[in-house]
């Protein structure tokens, strides 16, 4: 019944869409973003087991590894939930906020994603932190 009454719903909202300005290509567009939303969410689920044997070669060549959890696209950003069990299974470092505090900050980034100086700085001094407090240096 539930399911039905949230269709009903949806239908009504997407015909309003239809009938406002924009018309069917705000509806399309929003579809659109849906699916690219749905994409990038499969993704992550598929970078976990290729980052985890990423780690695990580097740590049987015995190279020291530091994870740095990337955000995940969405409206509050936090990395995505394999990196914190990945470190936490091979016992390595790892930083989960400080990239999506940057991506957050319009003063911490050159452009959309990418860090500028002081994002760059905010990083390094996150990241010289973490080896610290790990004792690695």
């Amino acid at each position: 019944m539930w399911t039905i009454f949230l269709l009903t719903i949806h239908f009504f909202v997407t015909v309003t869409k239809l009938l406002g300005p924009g018309g069917a290509r705000a509806v399309v567009a929003e579809s659109m973003m849906m699916k690219q939303q749905l994409i990038v969410l499969n993704r992550s689920r598929k970078r976990g087991p290729s980052i985890e044997a990423m780690v695990e070669a580097i740590i049987e060549r015995g190279i020291d590894v530091v994870i740095i959890g990337v955000p995940e696209p969405g409206l509050l950003l936090s990395s995505a939930y394999f990196y914190r069990r990945i470190a936490d299974k091979h016992r390595v470092p790892y930083e989960g906020d400080v990239l999506a505090y940057i991506i957050s900050h319009p003063t911490l980034k050159s452009d959309q994603i990418h860090p500028n100086a002081a994002g760059n700085r905010l990083l390094a001094a996150s990241v010289s932190k973490l080896l610290r407090d790990a004792g690695t240096i």
